[in-house]
């Protein structure tokens, strides 16, 4: 009988060890997650992307398997865009006031962010601004899916916080602010993962070129978008977003990669890499 208890014991302790070492699908060194400061674990799994109910570039809604990332917590801060133009010597965000009146409020001057700015989003910034900064940080830009997983969660969320609207768990143009916030703020809106401002503040850009009939054949597993395209995916709504539709973590927005604009940032992510696949 001692046998047969001692056998089952360690039957159950094998278990647990492979158990611990097989995480959401992904498979992590002794059941440990390595961190990456500033940076969130997106573990891998389905969810379900875009909404029957949403835009028709957001239908169908259909299930999508996406591998394990790390993702930004926060949105890419004028703090952390200027340690990039320090070391780089890459050209600072800058936009001429004559053309673009607006602009005049975020325009960098002799390479310095406006004051008080440091924790505020960057924007200004191109496609390729972002892509630029992502490879000096020896990240990426989000896949669409990633962005949509991370912001939905496992549940898929309508919104970063839940399924019912709440103006006061982000900032948008209902939120009347009328500029972008540090992006320490709107905890209470954070993604099930934890995940800052992933709706409203300022649209991110995606790695994505935008097709909108994409989902109608899209890759079930881990999506990076058409091969070619005009514009590239934009994610989450502004605080000069109006309308609950467009500030809906399915919604999909694009725009021309050179363009620059006032309500534009980005965050990073890096990939998974399991010493044991």
């Amino acid at each position: 009988m001692k046998k047969f208890y001692y056998t089952a014991f360690a039957l159950l302790l094998i278990l647990m060890v492979v158990f611990s070492i097989k995480v959401f699908g992904e498979k992590i060194i002794h059941g440990k997650i390595p961190e990456i400061k500033g940076m969130i674990f997106i573990p891998g799994g389905t969810f379900i992307m875009g909404s029957d109910q949403g835009g028709k570039d957001a239908q169908p809604a259909h299930e999508v398997y996406v591998s394990a990332f790390y993702m930004d917590r926060y949105e890419v801060t004028n703090g952390q865009y200027k340690q990039f133009i320090d070391s780089t010597g890459y050209p600072a965000p800058y936009l001429d006031p004559k053309k673009y009146p607006l602009a005049e409020h975020y325009n960098w001057k002799n390479a310095v962010y406006p004051p008080g700015t440091e924790n505020l989003p960057v924007v200004l910034v191109s496609w390729e601004d972002a892509n630029a900064y992502a490879k000096w940080a020896g990240k990426r830009l989000p896949t669409e899916a990633e962005w949509e997983k991370a912001a939905r969660g496992d549940k898929g969320f309508i919104y970063s916080w839940g399924n019912q609207w709440d103006s006061t768990q982000c900032n948008s143009r209902i939120s009347a602010l009328n500029c972008a916030v540090a992006v320490t703020r709107y905890a209470q809106g954070a993604s099930p993962y934890g995940i800052f401002n992933m709706t409203g503040n300022v649209w991110e850009w995606c790695a994505d070129w935008y097709n909108n009939a994409y989902y109608k054949n899209s890759p079930k597993q881990d999506p990076k978008g058409p091969d070619r395209g005009a514009t590239r995916v934009i994610r989450g709504g502004s605080w000069d977003t109006y309308g609950v539709e467009r500030l809906s973590a399915y919604s999909r927005e694009s725009q021309f990669p050179s363009v620059r604009s006032y309500d534009i940032g980005f965050r990073c992510v890096k990939e998974f890499i399991s010493k044991n696949k």
